[in-house]
C-alpha cells in the first residue's frame, strides 16, 4: 500500500495531502507502465480527485478484485484446485489488463509453480504475453517459463517517478 509522508502530494491534482481521512490508497498492482491505470500504482490520492477522475471507479474495482482474488485465503491453484500452502510453490499473474486486452482473460490466476505447464492455456498465455511485449503494448516485468514460471524485472526498474 502507498506510503504517505508529510508533504506528500496527490498524483491526480498535485496538491499536498492535508486531511488524512480524505485519502484513498492503492497497492502496487499495475505492473504494465502502458496501462491507463498506472497512475494509481502504489499511489495515494484525494478521495475527491478519485471521484472526479475518469478512471477512478475502475481503479477502485480493480483494487477490490485484487483483494478478493489474490488476498489471504485466495491462493487456490487453477490446475489442481488445491490451496497453495507455501509461498515458494506459488505463481500468480495479478492484474495484466482490462477485459478488452489480450491478456485480460488471464488476470489474477493462481498456480502451484509445478502445475503451470500442465494448465491447458499455458502456451496461449505465454504467446499472448510475448506478443504484447513485441507489439509494445506491455512495458513491465516479462513472463518467462524456464521451466518454472516467473516474472523477470525489466533491465531498468521503475518507480512512481516514472509514471507520467
Amino acid at each position: 500500500m502507498a506510503l504517505i509522508f508529510r508533504g506528500s502530494t496527490c498524483p491526480l491534482c498535485g496538491d499536498v495531502f492535508d486531511h488524512p481521512d480524505a485519502i484513498e490508497a492503492f497497492p502496487a498492482f499495475i505492473v504494465n507502465k502502458r496501462d491507463p491505470l498506472v497512475i494509481f500504482h502504489d499511489a495515494a490520492v484525494h478521495r475527491s480527485c478519485l471521484t472526479k477522475h475518469p478512471l477512478g471507479q475502475d481503479a477502485l474495482r480493480r483494487r477490490e478484485e485484487l483483494r478478493v482474488r489474490c488476498g489471504p485465503g485466495a491462493h487456490q491453484c487453477v490446475v489442481c484446485d488445491q490451496v497453495i500452502q507455501l509461498p515458494d510453490e506459488h505463481f500468480g499473474t495479478s492484474y495484466l489488463g482490462d477485459e478488452s486486452s489480450p491478456l485480460g482473460a488471464f488476470n489474477y490466476l493462481q498456480f502451484h509453480r509445478l502445475h503451470f505447464r500442465q494448465w491447458a492455456r499455458a502456451d496461449e498465455l505465454l504467446a499472448r504475453f510475448d506478443e504484447a511485449v513485441r507489439s509494445g503494448a506491455w512495458d513491465g516485468p516479462t513472463l518467462v517459463c524456464d521451466p518454472l514460471p516467473r516474472f523477470v524485472l525489466s533491465p531498468t526498474p521503475w518507480s512512481r517517478r516514472d509514471i507520467p
